[in-house]
């Protein structure tokens, strides 16, 4: 392992994984990316698919794994640090979700996406006025993120319309 003929097997196998997980078969894909780790033991690549594909299998603990080590082999890998704020959320752990989000936003903080997921995370914490700020910057980061601008938008509406007083009834 870590020749470049290792290297370039290893990433053939990821496509290949990528593929089969697109397909929905699962437990194939893990055994490519399982291969693809082993000739590459430095694919933060790999390591994050592993992450998505166990995670969509069922299997968060080690999902959450993956993604660590991917993280620790590049803190900059947006994929995982996204994928490990998904699992900490699944498990009602808000404050590492937010974390993890925010690690990205320190290497991109123009991100749309992930301002709109760490006002999801706000949300479950019961933290409405950053959860609304979050939104905003969401919705006005990146003008071409055309979609996390329209989920955005329509979240503030929905918490907009949460707060306005039902109509009074007359007799």
């Amino acid at each position: 392992s870590g020749s470049k003929r290792a290297k370039e097997r290893a990433q053939r196998l990821l496509t290949e994984a990528i593929v089969l997980g697109q397909r929905g078969e699962l437990r194939d894909a893990i055994a490519r990316t399982r291969e693809a780790v082993k000739l590459d033991p430095e694919s933060t690549g790999a390591f994050t698919e592993m992450g998505d594909l166990l995670l969509r299998l069922g299997d968060p603990e080690r999902s959450l794994n993956a993604y660590e080590i991917a993280s620790r082999q590049k803190p900059t890998a947006r994929d995982a640090l996204v994928g490990a704020a998904r699992v900490h959320t699944q498990r009602k752990d808000y404050p590492a979700a937010a974390e993890r989000l925010r690690t990205v936003l320190r290497y991109n903080p123009a991100d749309a996406e992930v301002w709109l997921n760490l006002g999801d995370v706000a949300i479950y914490r019961g933290d409405e006025v950053a959860a609304r700020e979050y939104y905003l910057r969401a919705a006005q980061i990146d003008p071409s993120a055309t979609k996390v601008i329209d989920d955005a938008k329509k979240r503030l509406q929905i918490m907009a319309d949460a707060t306005k007083p039902a109509p009074s009834k007359k007799p």
